[in-house]
């Protein structure tokens, strides 16, 4: 790896939500361990915290592992900071949203007053009704929402 051209360098922002300190300790060791990038600054906000990353390449194909391992909603964007002067190209830094979800596969989830199995995540997520067998598709977004909504109301 090269070195950094200065201390507070980055090229793109891991928006972390929802996920504990295990989770948080795991991803340091696991970018040290590989040293292709380093976490050069560390800022928490309430419900997460932004991890700063040098490389660009790394932070992309690492959100990618982290989203095979931990049911997640994860957006990715980017934006044009400069072109360089060198080669005239542009250049970006981007910004990861990885937002961990409250369900998983195999989890039993209520929803519009039914119970449903998750049984597939993706960018969409397919229910299956406990009792009547229905399927359900619907984007992890929109879920998620409602699913919050659900929470968030109070009982009867």
């Amino acid at each position: 790896m090269k070195p950094l051209p200065h201390a507070k360098y980055f090229e793109g922002i891991l928006q972390l939500r929802n996920a504990d300190d295990a989770i948080l300790n795991e991803i340091y060791e696991q970018v040290a361990r590989e040293g292709r990038a380093v976490i050069t600054r560390e800022k928490r906000i309430s419900g997460g915290v932004d991890l700063y990353f040098s490389n660009q390449h790394y932070l992309q194909s690492f959100s990618q592992k982290l989203r095979r391992k931990y049911p997640a909603l994860v957006k990715t964007n980017e934006k044009l900071v400069t072109v360089s002067k060198r080669t005239g190209k542009d250049l970006y830094r981007i910004t990861v949203f990885f937002k961990i979800l409250p369900f998983n596969i195999g989890d039993t989830i209520e929803y519009q007053g039914e119970n449903y199995y998750v049984q597939t995540m993706g960018k969409t997520v397919t229910l299956k009704a406990v009792k009547s067998g229905i399927k359900r598709h619907m984007l992890v977004e929109q879920l998620l929402l409602r699913h919050m909504r659900a929470q968030q109301s109070p009982s009867r």
